[in-house]
């Protein structure tokens, strides 16, 4: 057993979205705060891109620890989020697929056993990998609607 399909597919494809947003997109609209204190698009990227290393790290951690618990990830309190900010946007992408196919050839690899392993979240509490799977695709699919709001609404305007 893998993770589910629906979710093997969600992993694989949803963040393909920001292809066609981003190939359109002028660099003022990437690097333009959405609102008042808020990331710009290319900064919405570097979350991503950072919080699946991030994802990893942990997937890592649960598969060899023993129920291990996490802190909450603060993306403006880690180093690491900067690195990404510097980079261009499209090394930024270019960088999340290659990372992405690894992860996910990653999650086909797993048995069921693996997939029941858990981690404690510091807001959900003791989630399975397959949870936190779900736990990463809907805080990727957030931000990825922020996205395509931002490059959408000013095409409007």
């Amino acid at each position: 057993m893998s993770l589910p399909l629906h979710q093997h597919n969600r992993l694989a494809t949803q963040y393909l979205m920001l292809d066609g947003l981003l190939q359109h997109a002028t660099d003022k609209q990437l690097r333009q705060p959405i609102a008042h204190g808020k990331w710009s698009v290319h900064e919405q990227l570097a979350h991503l891109g950072r919080y699946q290393e991030v994802f990893v790290e942990r997937v890592n951690e649960i598969v060899t620890a023993s129920s291990p618990s996490f802190p909450r990830y603060v993306a403006d309190e880690d180093a690491e989020f900067g690195n990404w900010k510097r980079r261009a946007v499209k090394a930024n992408h270019d960088l999340l697929k290659a990372q992405r196919k690894i992860m996910v050839d990653r999650f086909k690899s797993m048995g069921a056993t693996t997939l029941h392993r858990s981690g404690v979240h510091p807001v959900y509490g003791r989630l399975t990998l397959t949870e936190w799977v779900e736990f990463f695709l809907l805080h990727e699919a957030h931000h990825l609607f922020v996205i395509f709001k931002a490059i959408t609404s000013t095409r409007a305007s």
